[in-house]
């Protein structure tokens, strides 16, 4: 009787845990495809404006957003020209602003979702990348990808730090 009994326990816990996995999927796969839209949705209207700001804000400004997000920067990439802490499509994030030779770049980071892998898009006018860093996604949108790389680069330095290389690790 004692094994008919731990039989069904075993068999409750594997199927509680087959229903967990498939949530996670399900919530990867409906947000991950999602994403990219609901950035340029949100950069693109409830944002607009900000895409003028070019005056720097303060480093502090930008470290104090992303630490009311729980994630603590390692250092601030310079030339950020606006912050807030907004909710896209429900997910806690921070946009900024970052100008790249004076063209606009919405840069997103999505906090507690980190996505499948680095993916380029183009929606209409819109560029974008998505970039797992951390334990989140940095989004970048804007009218040309040419600032992505450095962008991409600051904010990898920034949330996980400056990558150790065989000599500097002497």
């Amino acid at each position: 009787a004692n094994g008919f009994r731990y039989g069904w326990i075993a068999l409750a816990a594997a199927a509680a845990l087959v229903v967990a996995i498939g949530v996670v999927v399900v919530r990867r796969e409906t947000i991950g495809p999602a994403l990219p839209d609901l950035v340029i949705a949100h950069v693109d209207g409830h944002e607009r404006d900000a895409l003028k700001l070019r005056a720097p804000v303060a480093a502090a400004e930008v470290d104090r957003a992303f630490a009311d997000r729980g994630v603590a920067l390692k250092s601030v990439p310079e030339g950020i020209s606006y912050v807030h802490k907004c909710p896209v499509g429900g997910l806690p994030t921070v946009h900024m602003v970052m100008p790249v030779d004076d063209t606009p770049v919405g840069v997103v980071y999505v906090t507690r979702y980190r996505a499948p892998g680095i993916t380029n898009f183009e929606r209409g006018a819109w560029e974008g990348r998505e970039v797992p860093i951390a334990d989140g996604t940095l989004v970048m949108v804007g009218p040309s990808a040419s600032g992505f790389d450095r962008i991409e680069h600051e904010w990898r330095d920034a949330i996980e730090g400056p990558a150790q290389t065989a000599a500097g690790s002497r």
